[in-house]
């Protein structure tokens, strides 16, 4: 360090910088994990669009990925309706005695049923 004036420097504020800017390691630091002990990742870099003040293309770019969501939620939702109540008929088209003897009466003209066309 030729050229620098470091008479007003104290002996400790020395120390204390080259202690902090060296590459010194004392032997406890050695024997320390440095990896993390968390099972989580680490945090996510949020998409452009989501700052305070994005370009217009990154923030349409994420209202059209929030869209897909919702739409793939909505067409899941609909799908599993269709699955499960959708395919039984409700309470007042189930069939009763009187719907099973109307259609097992079809054909059979004693019994009131209609004829079927041929």
């Amino acid at each position: 360090k030729k050229g620098i004036d470091n008479s007003w420097i104290e002996k400790e504020t020395k120390v204390h910088t080259d202690t902090w800017t060296s590459k010194h390691r004392p032997k406890e630091g050695l024997k320390r994990n440095q990896k993390s002990k968390t099972l989580l990742p680490a945090v996510e870099v949020p998409h452009p669009g989501q700052s305070y003040n994005p370009a217009l293309a990154d923030h349409q770019d994420i209202l059209w990925k929030a869209a897909m969501v919702e739409i793939d939620k909505e067409k899941e939702q609909l799908r599993i309706e269709r699955l499960t109540t959708g395919m039984f008929p409700k309470k007042s088209d189930a069939p009763n005695e009187e719907t099973y003897f109307k259609e097992m009466a079809v054909g059979i003209p004693e019994l009131g049923g209609e004829q079927p066309e041929d």
